[in-house]
């Protein structure tokens, strides 16, 4: 889904401040230095609507728009930006979005995008295919740690990635850690290896 450039600055306008009037969207973007009117701006909120990218709440004079789940998967986001905030100055939900699966369309990608995920997929099989189990161990065992570190830390651990290679190679916890850190990881590492242990029921998402 391709959105024009009014749609995206509304669209994020709406996740940068959360459920808006029209009005207030109109606000934000005059003070951003956009030059719209207010009656395009609720035209082009009806066509998003309409479109499922924003989702309304309430009804009359009392209407407001936040962005759908299908809205917050096209909004084209500009992940080095969003990274250099601040975590506490990053907009988003703080809360798990059950909406966001069910929303995923049937073909989430173009033909030729489709195409290089098959050609790399078809050469990293072909990399992979005759490799011995000693190297396949240990690049699983690297991935796993890398993978359990960052995403731990991205919940707040204070495990370093050396320390969450040692509880995982040694099961040696770090020292002046709260336990609760460690069990997190070692969640992240029991997770990733059930998800490997039982790939053929992780194939395709659910309807």
């Amino acid at each position: 889904m391709l959105l024009n450039e009014k749609q995206k600055k509304i669209l994020f306008v709406i996740l940068e401040n959360g459920v808006m009037p029209s009005s207030n969207v109109y606000a934000t973007l005059l003070k951003s230095g956009e030059k719209i009117s207010l009656v395009t701006v609720k035209r082009a909120l009806s066509e998003m609507v309409e479109s499922r990218l924003l989702a309304v709440f309430g009804s009359g004079p009392s209407t407001s728009y936040g962005a759908s789940a299908l809205g917050r998967l096209f909004v084209p986001v500009d992940a080095r930006g969003y990274c250099s905030a601040e975590p506490d100055k990053r907009y988003g939900l703080s809360r798990y979005n059950f909406d966001l699966f069910p929303a995923v369309p049937p073909e989430i990608f173009e033909e030729g995008e489709a195409q290089v995920l098959k050609s790399a997929t078809m050469e990293y099989e072909r990399r992979t295919k005759n490799l011995s189990d000693v190297i396949r161990k240990k690049e699983l065992e690297r991935l796993i740690i890398e993978l359990a570190w960052k995403s731990s830390k991205i919940e707040g651990n204070t495990y370093t990635l050396l320390d969450t290679e040692k509880l995982i190679r040694e099961q040696k916890e770090a020292a002046g850690h709260n336990k609760n850190e460690a069990r997190m990881i070692l969640n992240h590492k029991d997770a990733f290896n059930f998800i490997y242990n039982n790939k053929k029921n992780f194939k395709h998402l659910p309807a």
